[in-house]
């Protein structure tokens, strides 16, 4: 996943569907960024949503729909 990929919120296994309704994420999004968690192993995104939200997201909760060149 890189900078200006488009991606899709992925439902984290486990989640019911009632409980995505509660997720502004479920809408496409662009990746604004990168960083690390947990000690500098876990890569997480920035993620600028349609809705104009700016969120934090781990790579296992997004799904890249468009790649950027």
């Amino acid at each position: 996943m890189r900078v200006g990929d488009l991606v899709k919120f992925v439902m984290p296994p486990g989640m019911n569907m009632e409980d995505v309704g509660q997720w502004k994420q479920k809408s496409r999004g662009i990746v604004l960024g990168t960083t690390t968690t947990c000690g500098g192993t876990k890569p997480s995104y920035q993620i600028l949503w349609n809705g104009g939200d700016i969120t934090y997201e781990w790579n296992c909760y997004l799904e890249v729909i468009g790649e950027s060149r």
